[in-house]
């Protein structure tokens, strides 16, 4: 599939597409000319929407529909989704996955958002003698872990790369996967112990990435606290 960039096509693929999309431009601004209104996108808008095709209206998000962003998922992926949320696989990587819910986690997004898919941490290194290392500080990035439960070439992991990203609108969330799992077991919920991919990156004394201190990369288990962006 294009996922309607062109940049994904073959070169005769990319031809034939900008072809089809010329000759409909063309066709399109001659009907608006026949019937005696502007040859303009607004035009063409306001008049799909006073007819009310395909159901829409003033708030529908034309955008979505020209790059053909799917805003829904097959019934087959929704209940993928509710019997993955049941009944859990087992966890591949239980045994390498490091327990760093002693640290306190923040995740930081909008208070609107349903997805918490990404939280800190700061670390605060101790010698022998349990005093704090001040100068001795790791940062820890946490990204929920999604391959926890989705399996690979799974057809929830087939969709969510065909997706690519999730996309944030002033309207709302178009998820990589169906909510039940993007809000639910996927998401870095507070309060619970949830599955992530942590990087713990030493600092130096300036605050910048110590780069002589290899980064720890690990499969992880985290406890976040939700904080939004008008609390910090």
């Amino acid at each position: 599939e294009s996922l309607a960039c062109l940049a994904n096509l073959s070169p005769e693929e990319m031809q034939r597409e900008e072809k089809a999309a010329s000759e409909a431009i063309t066709c399109a601004k001659q009907f608006l000319q026949n019937v005696g209104r502007r040859a303009t996108p607004e035009m063409a808008r306001t008049m799909l929407v006073s007819l009310g095709i395909n159901g829409w209206n003033k708030h529908t998000n034309m955008d979505l529909i020209r790059l053909k962003i799917p805003t829904a998922f097959d019934q087959y992926l929704e209940d993928a989704a509710t019997e993955i949320a049941m009944n859990p696989p087992p966890d591949l990587d239980e045994d390498l996955r490091m327990d760093l819910t002693h640290l306190p986690a923040f995740a930081i997004d909008d208070a609107s958002t349903k997805e918490i898919d990404d939280a800190l941490s700061v670390e605060i290194l101790t010698a022998d003698d349990d005093e704090p290392i001040h100068s001795r500080l790791r940062l820890w990035v946490h990204i929920a872990d999604p391959s926890r439960y989705i399996s690979l070439g799974s057809p929830l992991d087939k969709e969510a790369r065909r997706r690519g990203t999730s996309i944030y609108l002033p309207t709302g969330t178009i998820s990589m996967f169906p909510m039940s799992l993007a809000s639910g077991i996927l998401s870095l919920n507070p309060g619970e112990v949830t599955c992530a991919l942590s990087v713990g990156m030493m600092l130096d004394d300036s605050g910048g990435i110590d780069e002589a201190t290899p980064p720890i990369i690990t499969p992880s288990l985290v406890k976040t606290t939700r904080l939004t962006y008008d609390q910090v």
